[in-house]
């Protein structure tokens, strides 16, 4: 049995062939290369948001344990006035830390021994954020 005969491709008619191969090589791998530069992007956006809300909650947790710390003058951080001292501190260190704070309307509110904190932030894109916790504070027995 005899097998048909296959044309070969001559050298005249291969010209060129790698030079296309090249091109697409490159075309796949540029977008590759886009495609990681989208990515780091995205990444350090979402990494600047989890700081924020890592930020937020550990300063609403520092402001409820500074209550703690002061819990015969528990009624004076409702609202979180300005005028007392340690709210005023804790303010600063608010806008210091979160500086997406600043112009933000930041919510005490301390209601018997139960005490709720809202915390709000713009993010770099000017998104509003809010983180909120709530506590009950009693004196130990």
């Amino acid at each position: 049995m005899t097998r048909p005969a296959v044309p070969r491709l001559t050298r005249r008619m291969q010209r060129g062939i790698l030079l296309i191969e090249v091109l697409v090589s490159a075309v796949i791998f540029a977008i590759g290369v886009l495609a990681l530069i989208g990515l780091q992007g995205r990444m350090n956006k979402a990494q600047a948001e989890a700081r924020d809300r890592a930020d937020a909650a550990y300063l609403a947790s520092e402001l409820q344990a500074r209550m703690w710390g002061d819990l015969r003058n528990l009624a004076e951080y409702n609202g979180c006035p300005t005028t007392y001292a340690t709210c005023q501190e804790w303010r600063n260190k608010l806008a210091a830390v979160l500086p997406g704070s600043a112009g933000q309307t930041q919510s005490v509110t301390v209601s018997g021994n139960l005490v709720s904190i809202v915390l709000r932030w713009k993010t770099a894109n000017g998104e509003t954020r809010n983180y909120s916790t709530q506590t009950t504070i009693v004196a130990a027995q």
